[in-house]
């Protein structure tokens, strides 16, 4: 086989519509990737749980609505940032995720005291750790407010005392109307 050698001006003209092509390509797959951030943000926005995504170096990669709110930082966008320079290095939320890293497993909730201005706060975190293909991707941190939890967990038990109550009541009146109809 020969090779073909083509003219200067037809080989600037091949490789500039190749780059066109190239760059349309990727400008259609970077609005399809915005397109998917958008919904995804929207799904995450409706949830209890306030999440963070944070990569194997540390980054917050995406960060649900009221996130910083629930950490105590406020005026401060995390995404893109380091987590433990955003919350400090002694941050009880940078240690469970730095442990979930080390350990290289997902750490079920856990109770956090976290600082919010002159107080401190109590915290429901869990780390679910994520690898692919045996090496770490990063964590998604999944975090509530401990006041909002107890109260669902105290409104959930008195439904379910509501209910067993009811399920008592039923059987009493049923027991007491089989007498009152023979009588």
């Amino acid at each position: 086989l020969s090779s073909v050698r083509l003219p200067p001006d037809q080989m600037v003209t091949g490789v500039t519509t190749r780059l066109r092509e190239l760059g349309e390509r990727m400008a259609g797959e970077r609005s399809e990737l915005e397109i998917m951030r958008g919904r995804l943000r929207q799904v995450i926005s409706h949830l209890e749980e306030r999440l963070l995504l944070i990569n194997r170096e540390g980054r917050v990669m995406l960060v649900s609505p009221d996130a910083e709110q629930i950490l105590g930082v406020y005026n401060t966008e995390l995404t893109g940032l380091p987590i433990d320079e955003s919350l400090g290095r002694d941050h009880p939320l940078v240690e469970l995720i730095e442990r979930s890293f080390g350990e290289r497993r997902s750490i079920p909730r856990k109770t956090l005291l976290v600082p919010d201005g002159e107080r401190t706060r109590q915290l429901l975190a869990s780390v679910q750790y994520i690898e692919d293909a045996g090496e770490p991707v990063g964590v998604l941190v999944s975090m509530r407010d401990y006041e909002s939890f107890r109260k669902y967990e105290s409104q959930w038990d008195l439904s379910k005392k509501l209910a067993d109550l009811g399920r008592i009541t039923s059987g009493i009146a049923h027991e007491v109307k089989n007498p009152l109809a023979i009588i």
